[in-house]
């Protein structure tokens, strides 16, 4: 292992275990999946409406369908993977990223 390695691991760890820090992650983390979230339910309601012209009720039923699901896979219910299985499944249509 050479110097260079050495003084990146230390930071790694420092990193890792000073309690301000890593709050400060976990904070930065929370709130850049809740950017994320939040746009990808503002583009698809948007698309919804100008593909589809659905009104304010029906892009409303679906969000609140996205959220249950998404509630369902933050409790653990149902995964990630078994959802994109039922869409391929079901829509013949895959989510790959």
């Amino acid at each position: 292992m050479n110097r260079a390695e050495r003084r990146r691991r230390a930071k790694e760890s420092f990193v890792k275990t000073d309690p301000v820090i890593r709050s400060q992650m976990d904070k930065a983390k929370d709130e850049l999946g809740t950017y994320y979230v939040e746009t990808l339910m503002t583009c698809f309601a948007l698309a919804e409406h100008e593909v589809h012209k659905f009104g304010q009720g029906r892009v409303m039923k679906s969000l609140r369908f996205i959220d249950e699901l998404m509630g369902k896979v933050g409790s653990g219910e149902v995964t990630v993977d078994e959802l994109k299985q039922k869409l391929a499944d079901e829509v013949k249509v895959s989510i790959n990223v």
